[in-house]
């Protein structure tokens, strides 16, 4: 089992959760320099489709497992020690990714019960506060993220959201990433977006558009910057 895995991925991690053997894995990504989509979604995407083949590939050696729906990742991330802390901004970190990467889950259809490794849930550096400082909408305190002024998560629901608010986007239709990028941890690296990408975002009215751009990002999340873009000229 773990020769396919490992054929697929490199940094993973099992934990038991209710009785079953979940695998979590570390999907990276790098964020793009200009920011209409976030990187994030697209990994996200890649990361539910690399998902599925490894559960067909292990379907194929006889063992059964299903993709981890509806877990609690961060969590399950940092107890089993793919990933190492919680910031401010209340992301998970890994010691290579930072704050950059998607978690996988797969879990396997086995009642075969592991050691759980507890690491506990460190914060950062408290004396650093750049994250709160660089939070258009005051969502970052030192204890905790007020998430009903988290502009990604206010994004969920564009219409509820307050023209004041989006401007703060600043242009973006799906994400933010504001504090990941003042974030000291994280690598200054950033690529262009993919042409077809970009191509897409230059008229996200457009029906045709919106369409390719559920294959990058999936139909759930192309929901987003369709009801955002028809509530605001971008």
């Amino acid at each position: 089992m773990l020769d396919t895995i490992k054929k697929y991925i490199s940094e993973y991690s099992t934990i038991s959760h209710e009785s079953k053997t979940v695998i979590l894995f570390a999907y990276p990504y790098i964020p793009y320099k200009n920011l209409t989509i976030d990187a994030y979604y697209v990994a996200s995407q890649e990361c539910y489709n690399l998902t599925k083949t490894i559960i067909a590939e292990l379907g194929k050696a006889g063992i059964a497992s299903e993709a981890g729906r509806n877990l609690p990742l961060q969590e399950l991330a940092i107890k089993s020690g793919l990933a190492y802390k919680k910031g401010k901004n209340g992301l998970a970190y890994h010691k290579k990714y930072g704050s950059r990467f998607c978690i996988g889950a797969i879990v396997l259809q086995s009642d075969e019960k592991i050691e759980d490794t507890v690491l506990g849930v460190p914060l950062c550096n408290p004396d650093c506060i750049l994250c709160i400082k660089a939070c258009p909408n005051g969502a970052i305190t030192q204890t905790k993220v007020n998430y009903s002024k988290c502009l990604r998560h206010l994004a969920n629901d564009p219409k509820s959201m307050t023209s004041a608010q989006i401007k703060m986007l600043g242009g973006r239709v799906l994400g933010c990433d504001i504090c990941q990028r003042a974030c000291p941890q994280n690598k200054t690296e950033y690529i262009d977006m993919p042409p077809d990408l970009s191509d897409i975002c230059h008229d996200l009215t457009s029906p045709a558009n919106i369409k390719k751009l559920s294959n990058l990002i999936g139909k759930n999340m192309t929901r987003i910057p369709r009801e955002l873009t028809r509530t605001v000229k971008l």
